[in-house]
């Protein structure tokens, strides 16, 4: 008796989740697998197995995601059935319900997951270090949660994310796409959208003063929200070496050595301002 294992680069397959916005705090999720047959070779009927996790393979290269070609099972993706789900020691293995053909140089589409109803938090980042000065929108984050309260508690696997919301008329638009990472059941995963149209950031350094054994800056950071809702807006302050703040409009929260965050909330229409001095010293 026998196993016979037969080994090629010729396959891979990629994550695509998209996510609808159906508000500022609620949206769906799907998630699909591309699967590519690079080889030269067809497969009528075949069980296919995906693996999710960082093997090991010496001086080989991640896959690259294709371009779909097909979309397997029905034209209407709410009919295409679910995967199967199981452990495989330290990694996740996904089991197709049917079996597909999968025909030379094709690219097939097999949903995952979803629609999952979701929540996410919405904020508006302004990211800075040091003497930096500059006016610029504010990136948009949307936090997602992997639980089972927030729709999830599932392993997601690595792929990337397409972001789409309504219009005023009803259509449905495109607003970007980012990439995440593997997120375990239980952990967090950040998408960004882009950058808002009508939430500007505005940071000067008001006063610099550098010695021989020290430095002291002033920073004074404006945010404007001519939206006609409330927002919340992440400043995050990169600062190297051996630093204090002080003097500090609004409460901050040190994240790690060298970065600091304010949180604020800005009604419709107001500006804020946020300003602190950091001085660092050496010997």
């Amino acid at each position: 008796k026998g196993e016979l294992v037969y080994k090629s680069n010729n396959f891979s397959w990629s994550t695509v989740y998209r996510l609808k916005m159906l508000n500022e705090e609620k949206g769906e999720l799907i998630a699909e697998a591309v699967i590519s047959n690079n080889s030269d070779m067809d497969f009528e009927g075949a069980k296919i197995q995906l693996v999710e996790g960082h093997l090991n393979k010496p001086g080989g290269r991640p896959p690259r995601p294709e371009r779909m070609s097909r979309v397997a099972m029905a034209a209407d993706l709410n009919a295409m059935p679910m995967m199967g789900k199981d452990e495989l020691g330290d990694y996740y293995i996904y089991t197709l319900n049917d079996n597909h053909d999968l025909e030379a140089k094709e690219n097939i589409t097999i949903r995952m997951y979803g629609p999952l109803d979701v929540g996410y938090t919405k904020t508006y980042v302004f990211e800075n270090s040091e003497r930096r000065q500059k006016e610029e929108p504010l990136k948009v984050e949307l936090s997602i949660k992997n639980t089972e309260s927030n729709g999830l508690g599932i392993p997601l696997p690595a792929g990337k994310v397409e972001i789409y919301t309504y219009s005023n008329t009803g259509g449905l638009e495109y607003l970007g796409t980012d990439q995440i990472r593997q997120v375990p059941k239980g952990q967090s995963s950040t998408l960004s959208s882009g950058y808002a149209f009508d939430i500007i950031g505005k940071r000067k350094v008001l006063n610099y003063d550098r010695q021989r054994k020290s430095e002291e800056a002033v920073i004074e950071v404006q945010v404007t929200n001519t939206r006609s809702e409330l927002v919340q807006v992440r400043i995050v302050e990169h600062i190297n070496g051996d630093w204090v703040v002080k003097n500090e409009s609004h409460n901050y929260q040190k994240k790690d050595a060298s970065t600091i965050h304010f949180t604020i909330i800005l009604d419709p229409g107001k500006t804020k301002y946020v300003t602190y001095t950091y001085r660092k010293e050496w010997k």
